[in-house]
């Protein structure tokens, strides 16, 4: 159970890290202009949810943490 596990979080960050390079990618071949954004409500019809901005943008230092 705990080699699956741990098997489930390496795949994650792999994963993760996939994605933090297309992100990257994308940013740097923009031409002229860029914009970024995220919802910061996401509404379905049974909730209103509270959007999390991408950990990239924390990365990048584009937004930071409300303390």
């Amino acid at each position: 159970m705990v080699v699956i596990a741990v098997r489930m979080i390496e795949n994650k960050i792999v994963e993760f890290k996939k994605e933090r390079n297309s992100a990257f990618a994308a940013i740097t071949r923009a031409r002229r202009f860029l914009y970024i954004s995220y919802p910061q409500n996401k509404t379905m019809p049974w909730m209103a949810l509270e959007q999390k901005p991408s950990q990239f943008l924390k990365d990048l230092g584009l937004i930071w943490e409300e303390a």
